[in-house]
């Protein structure tokens, strides 16, 4: 055994040296009469920390992992890493040293992993590494936390050949702030069953003094999502959604003078003006202009204009892309066809404020907008036009997507927008909100993956200091409770839309960025039977909107069957025809998708029906060419 201590002629705080002790029994142990490796030199990086934390013995070698630093106080300059040793023995160590560094604090010794790069999630401390060999080298669980909030620690994950030089995971941390607490110092880690199992300590900043124990698991080999930039040059990208030829349409903000605009980036990354010159003022600090795109059922484009004066500020803007090639001259806001004012209503209700941010279709095709000055949605008739309030009650609400039978909508909270305070609703069609998931920290956008139906949410960034903190912005996946970070460092993210075959798109305010995200792991294992991880049966008839919408020229259908039914799917054109049969057969009950492939028709409005049994459903799509 080696053990961290603290000797009776230590008057500071922190382990100063690792022991040694040995048993037959595992339960009555001899120690070693003298500490075996202990702290740095006075201008070393390790003088006044050092606990041991994995010991491996490879053939006559041991080799240990240790985390040391130069205090363990709160002051911004005191720092720790993580340093080796190896020993023939157990009781003679040497730390391994670079003999390329020469001047203090690596004159003697070298962490072989370092702390992060200012701004990133662990540039004050990485700590209490948990290694485990690999059939090429070693892989490294370890503690880290950031200095310019003082961060919870949370874990990461590294990886070296030689186990002296490490190349951390682009998607760290791995594991962050779970609800039941915002601390996760290191543990132990385990390979069995297909699966690593974690165990860690976890407690609340608010209550250090109770802390407990966590468990998670992962797929060994699991397939690592990549993030590459897509296009850039934009002006505070927000709201992004996809068409059917693949394109991203993207709301930019603009600099506060009247210059927002609509873009289109096209399949080849490369960025084309479709509309210029809508509002773009400055409010509370913030530039706002058009917040949010997206494409209505008759494929004319939605834009969600949020607070301002002009008097296209806080409307739903309706504009035609049809004809629009891109590289064309840009239309101008003379060619906007209808404005539907949202403010107003709001107001009217007894809203302090209003910033109309995201809408989608929800049904009968009706239009749900997210106004986060609302603190809610708002509902809009299709038939009849008539706005009224669908849910009210939900701090900054934002984000808001709908699967059919429900809806999810995500909320920034308000100043000082604190960590772990948002959440994401479950919203019935009645608009009745309860929780979902919370423990979360602002929520910028949800949206659903069409591969698998699983939901994602878009952390804005961390606040700190009277601001929002660069790179602090991250993706998760959310599912009953569980919240995987797949990456944590995004700078800012606004606005995120899948395409139809599961990429994921997400616009950077900060950088004018898009990002594509690849490489996604999804819950679908059969394109027939997409039944989630928990094997979710359904309790009710369900037809889902076609993925993508508009689409050319192919889109997918999800359906949900609670019991053993002849299923009838058929498409329709807009005269009531007949023009393809998707599916006529018995289905055992599950859930299920679709491809409707519309290589030769049309564009223009086509309807596809559901029937099974009693149950009759319809709902319409959009092709677009």
């Amino acid at each position: 055994m080696w053990y961290g201590a603290n000797g009776a002629n230590n008057t500071t705080p922190g382990v100063k040296d690792i022991g040694y002790a040995t048993s037959v029994d595992g339960k009555i142990w001899s120690k070693h009469f003298e500490p075996v490796l202990g702290i740095g030199g006075l201008d070393d990086w390790d003088n006044s920390i050092i606990a041991p934390h994995t010991v491996i013995k490879e053939d006559s070698l041991y080799k240990m992992w240790f985390w040391g630093g130069n205090g363990w106080g709160p002051t911004a300059e005191q720092f720790m890493q993580i340093g080796m040793a190896t020993s023939t023995d157990g009781i003679n160590w040497v730390k391994y040293d670079d003999p390329s560094t020469t001047a203090s604090p690596f004159a003697n010794s070298d962490p072989v992993l370092k702390r992060g790069a200012a701004g990133e999630w662990d540039d004050r401390w990485v700590n209490m590494p948990m290694v485990l060999p690999t059939e090429t080298g070693y892989e490294m669980w370890y503690g880290g936390t950031k200095l310019s909030t003082n961060n919870p620690w949370w874990l990461g994950y590294a990886t070296s050949t030689d186990g002296i030089l490490w190349t951390k995971s682009g998607t760290n941390p791995i594991l962050a702030n779970p609800t039941w607490g915002t601390w996760q110092g290191g543990g132990t880690v385990l390979k069995f069953d297909e699966e690593y199992h974690l165990w860690y300590y976890c407690f609340h900043t608010t209550a250090q003094a109770t802390p407990r124990i966590g468990y998670a698991t992962s797929l060994i080999d699991p397939i690592i999502p990549i993030v590459e930039v897509y296009a850039s040059g934009l002006t505070k990208p927000m709201g992004i959604t996809t068409d059917g030829a693949g394109n991203l349409w993207v709301g930019e903000q603009g600099t506060g003078n009247d210059n927002s605009q609509i873009s289109i980036v096209t399949t080849n990354k490369q960025v084309h003006p479709f509309l210029t010159g809508l509002p773009s003022e400055t409010h509370h600090g913030d530039i706002i202009g058009a917040e949010h795109v997206y494409f209505d059922i008759d494929g004319k484009l939605l834009i969600v204009q949020g607070e301002g004066s002009d008097p296209l500020s806080e409307s739903i803007l309706v504009v035609d892309p049809s004809g629009f090639t891109p590289g064309d001259p840009p239309l101008s806001t003379g060619d906007i066809e209808a404005v539907y004012n949202i403010g107003d209503f709001a107001i009217a209700q007894g809203a302090q404020s209003t910033n109309p941010i995201r809408i989608t279709l929800g049904p009968n095709d009706d239009w749900y907008i997210s106004d986060a000055g609302f603190n809610g949605v708002i509902k809009r008739e299709r038939s009849s036009g008539i706005l009224s309030v669908f849910t009210q009650g939900v701090a900054v609400s934002t984000g808001i997507v709908f699967t059919g039978d429900k809806f999810y909508l995500g909320s920034l909270t308000g100043f000082p927008f604190p960590t772990g305070g948002a959440k994401i609703y479950e919203v019935d069609l009645s608009g009745n909100a309860t929780v979902y998931q919370d423990g979360l920290t602002a929520i910028m956008d949800v949206a659903i993956n069409p591969i698998d139906s699983s939901l994602f949410a878009l952390q804005y960034g961390e606040f700190s200091g009277g601001g929002f903190q660069s790179n602090s912005g991250a993706l998760f996946k959310i599912n009953n409770g569980t919240v995987d970070t797949l990456f944590y460092g995004l700078n800012f993210p606004a606005g995120m839309a899948f395409n139809s075959t599961g990429d994921l798109f997400i616009t950077s305010f900060a950088d004018g960025e898009v990002l594509k995200v690849t490489g996604i792991i999804t819950d679908v294992n059969d394109e027939n039977d997409v039944d989630d991880e928990n094997n979710y049966k359904p309790d009710n008839f369900v037809l889902y909107q076609n993925y993508p919408n508009p689409f050319n020229p192919s889109t997918k259908i999800k359906y949900s069957i609670p019991q053993s039914s002849n299923v009838v799917i058929k498409v329709f054109d807009i005269l009531g025809n007949a023009i393809a049969t998707l599916v006529n057969e018995e289905k055992s009950i599950g859930n299920y998708e679709v491809q409707f492939d519309a290589t030769g028709l049309s564009s223009g409005v086509y309807f596809y029906t559901l029937t099974a049994g009693n149950f009759v459903e319809n709902r319409k799509m959009l092709l677009m060419k």
